[in-house]
């Protein structure tokens, strides 16, 4: 017989309504549900919920089978994520360049390992970074959580049970979520880029579901009045924290386990007659609860697409992207999820079927695609030509990106493969810096090979490496100094002391550090003025330093800054297969000289030490009026700011051509 816990909840099914409409707000940028996000943790709590009420009820009833529970999960879950897999990667064969198509292969391969977050949490700074924007597969990292959830929690329950007395099952259960409880918020505070994709900090809310389901049966049914007060106010606590700004770094925090107390309180004051259930439970917020995961699972990527396709300009752009959501939803709902959610194969055809059979063909298809370089013909054959020169040259640099590192301290200084210039010399010469010492990889390569010199380099990013300073307050550093830079750096000082090179180079890019808050110790003040002055002071204790050592100083000088949204219009071309538009993504006006605060200070450096050598990368990329931003049709940037590979070598053929070689 099913227990009355077990039966259809419509009020359930309203708050799912909530949840997915504060997603799909969020991620359509309505700039009203600023915090939209938190409806992934309220679905996270019902999942817990429902799985808890029927796993515990199933093993009280002596009914629990684990193969009956994960074949069920099963054709709940996969038949309509496997659609969406099928439609974006036919969707991104098509519209998607090819290192861009490689990832959204990777991405559906590790969906269909069930381990999609950890995928997104190496590949993502951060869950709301730009680069997230395209990735059409992003949101199926919610869906690996609930699956290491699925297959963890049923076996690791019935174990509890068996070894405690159901009066004590509750003690373990809360110590569980405290537990994980502070591991969210310590990795909140610690690591809050990567804490939003953690399963460790999501399962407290999947706990607070599955314990009020174990203990539901115990509680009293509220009187009318007091569950509409409550549900009233839980409502309001969710979309007043949905519209909130700036709750976002270091999510799942404080404000996740306000959302998750908001949401059991819902499902709690749901027996009983109430004001909130009862508008939870009109038949429109129904059925657009009873559609919600298929709503979830497809609108995603057809946002991110469309964004990618910068088909997002303005709300007719968001109009249509809901309207196809929803129908595109209601089909899947009706042909595919209620369709396979009962079925009669046992678990190896289910996990055949569902998870083996599409990783299969994946696994097949991903080593085709990256032996062909992402099939760059599908764009036509000046594309092709294009990416055959961009992978050639980035081939050529192929150690570059092994010689920037975030911690030295993990993979130490690599140095057989990171270095540059001349073949079977003595390594005279070191690179340090930040990603633009790193791009200059080619440019010096060219200069080091034609003066015979052997340059060793290492990288460390967004670090300014001049001594004695920290970076306060900087990117992900809140309230905090970027500590490895400093250590990096001096390490950096200390081999400059002891190898007695003969020509150290620095490259930055110089101006973002203008505007970072420096500091000597921490505890100083901060202030424009004073980041200035340290700043001026510690470039001349670098020089000094490296003169000291034996060394020439070589500054590398910021190339000319990417133009606003280039590489959106040149790529936009490509997409589009739009070729010939692509020069109205270059107008840009120079005026031959470089006024800002570092560029100045380096030339004051330079009379004032005159063995200091300054290479100004602009010097071959700019003439009188104009910078190049592409050659010959083939892009001068990778990203915003750094130079592609071939640029990189390009510039340096032509600085040594109509300027010489600085380090003869």
């Amino acid at each position: 017989m099913v227990n009355s816990f077990m039966k259809y909840r419509a009020d359930i099914d309203g708050i799912r309504a909530i949840a997915v409409i504060m997603v799909l707000a969020f991620h359509a940028d309505i700039s009203l549900f600023s915090s939209g996000f938190i409806g992934v943790d309220i679905f996270f709590v019902i999942s817990g919920f429902l799985i808890g009420l029927i796993v515990n009820e199933k093993i009280n009833q002596g009914s629990f089978s684990l193969t009956s529970f994960y074949v069920s999960r099963f054709w709940r879950l996969q038949p309509a994520l496997i659609s969406v897999l099928i439609f974006t990667l036919i969707t991104t064969s098509i519209l998607y360049l090819p290192d861009d198509y490689t990832e959204s292969i990777k991405s559906a391969r590790h969906a269909l390992l069930f381990i999609a977050n950890q995928y997104f949490a190496k590949i993502t700074s951060s869950y709301a970074a730009p680069e997230s924007d395209w990735m059409p597969l992003l949101h199926t990292w919610s869906l690996g959580i609930e699956w290491q959830f699925y297959f963890l929690f049923p076996a690791i329950f019935l174990l509890i049970k068996k070894i405690t007395s159901s009066k004590n099952i509750n003690y373990v259960l809360f110590l569980l979520l405290i537990i994980f409880t502070a591991l969210a918020i310590t990795s909140s505070n610690y690591n809050p880029d990567k804490n939003y994709y953690s399963f460790t900090s999501r399962v407290f809310e999947l706990l607070l579901g599955v314990i009020l389901a174990v203990n539901i049966h115990r509680l009293p049914i509220l009187k009318p009045s007091i569950a509409s007060l409550l549900g009233v106010s839980a409502l309001a606590i969710l979309f007043y924290q949905s519209m909130m700004d700036g709750i976002l770094p270091g999510y799942p925090n404080g404000y996740a386990v306000i959302t998750c107390i908001a949401t059991i309180t819902l499902i709690f004051i749901g027996r009983s007659h109430n004001l909130a259930s009862s508008s939870l439970s009109i038949k429109p917020v129904v059925f657009i609860g009873k559609i919600s995961y298929s709503l979830y699972l497809w609108h995603w990527p057809i946002l991110a697409i469309s964004k990618y396709m910068g088909w997002n300009s303005n709300s007719l752009f968001t109009s249509i992207s809901l309207l196809l959501t929803i129908l595109l939803s209601i089909l899947s709902y009706y042909l595919i999820e209620n369709r396979y959610r009962r079925t009669p194969f046992g678990i190896k055809k289910t996990v055949g079927y569902l998870v083996i059979l599409p990783l299969a063909i994946i696994l097949i298809f991903e080593p085709v695609n990256s032996k062909n370089q992402g099939f760059p013909g599908r764009f036509g054959q000046k594309f092709s030509h294009i990416e055959s020169i961009l992978n050639q040259y980035q081939a050529l640099a192929k150690a570059r990106t092994k010689c920037i590192d975030y911690d030295w301290s993990i993979r130490g200084w690599n140095e057989q493969e990171c270095l540059l210039g001349a073949q079977n010399k003595k390594i005279n010469a070191l690179m340090i810096g930040d990603s633009f010492s790193n791009h200059s990889w080619g440019f010096i390569d060219v200069l080091a090979r034609d003066a015979g010199i052997r340059v060793q380099a290492q990288s460390t990013a967004l670090c300014l490496v001049l001594p004695n300073i920290y970076q306060y307050d900087f990117g992900e550093h809140k309230n905090d100094v970027y500590q490895l830079c400093f250590n990096n750096t001096k390490k950096y000082y200390d081999r400059i002391k002891e190898n007695h090179y003969q020509y150290v180079i620095l490259g930055e890019v110089w101006e973002k550090y203008s505007r970072v808050k420096i500091i000597n110790q921490k505890g100083d003040k901060v202030s424009p003025e004073l980041t200035n002055a340290r700043l001026e002071t510690e470039l001349h204790n670098a020089v000094k330093k490296i003169i000291s050592s034996g060394a020439r100083p070589v500054f590398i000088k910021t190339p000319y800054a990417m133009p606003a949204k280039y590489l959106t219009c040149f790529y936009e071309a490509v997409k589009t297969r739009n070729y010939n538009s692509t020069n109205i993504c270059d107008k840009n006006i120079w005026n031959g000289s470089d006024q800002s605060w570092f560029s100045l200070k380096i030339d004051e450096i330079k009379k004032q030490y005159p063995q200091t050598i300054v290479i100004d990368p602009k010097s071959a990329q700019c003439n009188n009026q104009s910078c190049l931003t592409d050659i010959d049709g083939i892009p001068v940037y990778r990203d915003a700011g750094h130079l592609t590979d071939y640029a990189s070598y390009y510039f340096g053929e032509k600085y040594l051509k109509e300027l010489g070689n600085p380090f003869r």
